[in-house]
Parts: C-alpha cells; structure tokens; sequence
C-alpha cells in the first residue's frame, strides 16, 4: 500500500475490500500510524452514507481553520449552512498547490452507487473525492465493485 500510494507524484488511490470485520479499517489505521509523518494533513471521513461524508468534511474545515485560521478558501464559507459548499470549499483547499502530501480515508463506503443504481441510501462518492492531482486516498468497502483507485 505504500509503493501505491507514496511513491506516486500524482493523486493515488487504493481500495480495501473485504468482507466486514477483517481488518480494512485496522490495515489503515496502521498505515497512517507508520507513515503519518510522510504526509501534510490526514482526515478521516465517515463514508457510510452522504449525510456523514458532508458532516465529516465540515469536520475537516474546523480543523484545517483551527491550524489555519486565515485560509481564505475556508474562512469565508459558513460551516453550519449548506454542506455541500463546506464539501467544495475543502475540496478547493486540498487543490491548492501547497497541500500536495495529504491523506483522506474514506472509510465504511459500503453501498455505492453503480451506474443507474437511483437507491437514494446508495453513495456515489465521486463527488466527495479531490479533484486534485495529488494526494493519496484511502478507501474501506465491504463492496468489490469500487473502481475509485487499486483493490487491495
């Protein structure tokens, strides 16, 4: 997992799949525990349904503003209104080019959408991923079907 994700001057992704309970979260929790120091930020994110993606990158806002209050790509953005401008708004901060070493877990996304699927408890978290270049992401799914990045 670190060949995939660390030794890459781009965005890298991998998903770890498998049936609940084996260690998917565990696996990457090590990982951050060994490689913390490699990366500039690290979030985690709640990914089991939209409502906890949104919620979770509201958390990611408060957090990067504590550290760094005057980002302006964040501080203008008001975190208890509408979540999906906190979600553009974070995705905005991690594009920046100073922000190229960051880590996001996105752990749980156990139901995602696939293609036509319009099952509104589904996740179709393409929308959720940085649209940046760099950066490393983590995903956790009980679901063989996520093409977000390299199963593992």
């Amino acid at each position: 997992m670190y060949e995939l994700l660390y030794s890459h001057s781009s965005r890298a992704a991998v998903v770890l799949h498998g049936l609940g309970g084996i260690g998917k979260t565990q696996l990457a929790i090590e990982y951050i525990r060994r490689h913390k120091e490699k990366h500039t930020a690290i979030f985690w994110l709640n990914a089991n349904d939209e409502d906890s993606l949104r919620l979770s990158y509201r958390g990611i806002a408060q957090q990067v503003l504590q550290c760094h209050p005057s980002t302006s790509v964040l501080s203008s953005v008001d975190l208890e209104g509408d979540l999906n401008r906190v979600v553009s708004a974070v995705k905005a901060w991690l594009d920046l080019p100073g922000n190229a070493r960051w880590l996001m877990v996105y752990d749980n996304y156990d139901n995602p959408r696939i293609s036509k699927n319009s099952d509104r408890s589904t996740v179709d978290i393409r929308q959720y991923l940085p649209e940046s270049d760099h950066g490393s992401i983590i995903i956790t799914t009980r679901s063989a079907r996520v093409t977000q990045g390299r199963s593992i």
